[in-house]
């Protein structure tokens, strides 16, 4: 599934598997940085789970070193 809308504008949300294929990681460790709070998600039901983009950069940035890092 692509991760835009039909106007080419970026989906709000993300599914767990979405953000482990641009990550580059497992959905298990997604898992246990949700678990861990450290992300936060949107359950619309029991085993639904979807990342918000914004909360998905807000993640990123919080580990980014460097001269342009974000504060």
């Amino acid at each position: 599934m692509p991760s835009t809308t039909a106007t080419d504008q970026p989906r709000p949300f993300l599914t767990l598997d979405e953000v482990a294929a641009m990550l580059s990681c497992t959905r298990q460790f997604l898992e246990t940085r949700i678990a861990d709070g450290e992300i936060a998600v949107f359950r619309p039901s029991a085993r639904m789970i979807r990342i918000r983009r914004t909360e998905l950069e807000r993640w990123i940035a919080s580990f980014t070193h460097g001269a342009n890092a974000q504060p």
